[in-house]
């Protein structure tokens, strides 16, 4: 098969680029020509190669560095980079600005959050480093919001439409649980309890999460408290039940999740 390799000067050396059964690749390139090349740089003997690199063509005076990165994107049998790059640019310049901004301009200030304009074309068309990273940010804030406010909204509608019995907890009930173990409740613990018991005393349904925060001890026990033993058998919620929508709490404060949509990776194009 036919080998085409072009020599590439650059500040650290020379670098080769190289097609394989594309011979009409020659005539785009000519000597002096300045060019931004990406691609997956492999090298066995001798210099740095780029087997079938993206090209960019600088115009004179063209800086180089206002393409120093690209978006790479996942793509399909049969696909290229430049193929999607292409397509997102057309896409990009006849429909950035058509996007309704669903954030408010105030909170978009208070944040330090782009614009959903200039964050499409940040994204997909990077001026720097910095501006892939506060792109994205905007994405993934943006995100959770509206997950936070879909789930504000669906609880908003669950305690309109629910409704569950009033459980209250006085101290002599709270005194014959803690009885039950031989030793104090961690400060977790008992925070935990005491919003159990104010969720129960409310005439809605629950809504918490328990997490597994049982942590050991000095004596080598632990306790999995579960306040709702020993209540009032007129209570109407059997000791140990829980009632619908009831949430279950835990002591201790899971790890922080990263969360956001799919967005473009990015690669450094290095200027030879």
């Amino acid at each position: 098969r036919q080998m085409l390799v072009i020599r590439l000067a650059c500040p650290d050396g020379i670098i080769r680029a190289v097609w394989f059964n594309m011979p009409f690749m020659a005539k785009r390139f000519a000597v002096g020509q300045r060019v931004v090349i990406a691609g997956a740089p492999k090298r066995a003997t001798g210099p740095w190669e780029f087997p079938h690199p993206e090209v960019r063509w600088l115009q004179a005076g063209e800086r180089a560095d206002a393409s120093e990165w690209l978006a790479v994107y996942p793509l399909a049998e049969g696909v290229l980079q430049s193929h999607v790059r292409v397509a997102v640019l057309a896409a990009l310049d006849h429909a950035a600005d058509l996007p309704p901004e669903a954030l408010p301009a105030d909170l978009l200030a208070a944040k330090g959050l782009l614009p959903i304009d200039t964050a499409l074309r940040e994204i997909h068309c990077p001026s720097s480093k910095e501006m892939i990273d506060t792109a994205r940010r905007r994405f993934v804030y943006e995100e959770l919001f509206m997950l936070q406010l879909a789930l504000r909204m669906h609880r908003g509608r669950q305690q309109q439409r629910r409704a569950a019995p009033s459980i209250p907890v006085d101290a002599r009930i709270d005194g014959r649980i803690r009885a039950r173990f031989p030793y104090d409740f961690t400060a977790a613990q008992s925070r935990v309890c005491a919003e159990i018991t104010a969720d129960m005393a409310r005439p809605e349904p629950m809504n918490r999460l328990l997490q597994g925060g049982c942590r050991q001890r000095q004596d080598g026990r632990g306790a999995l408290l579960h306040p709702r033993r020993g209540r009032r058998p007129d209570s109407g919620c059997p000791g140990g039940a829980r009632r619908p929508g009831d949430r279950l709490s835990g002591g201790a404060d899971g790890p922080d999740g990263a969360l956001g949509p799919p967005t473009p990776r990015h690669a450094r194009a290095a200027p030879w």
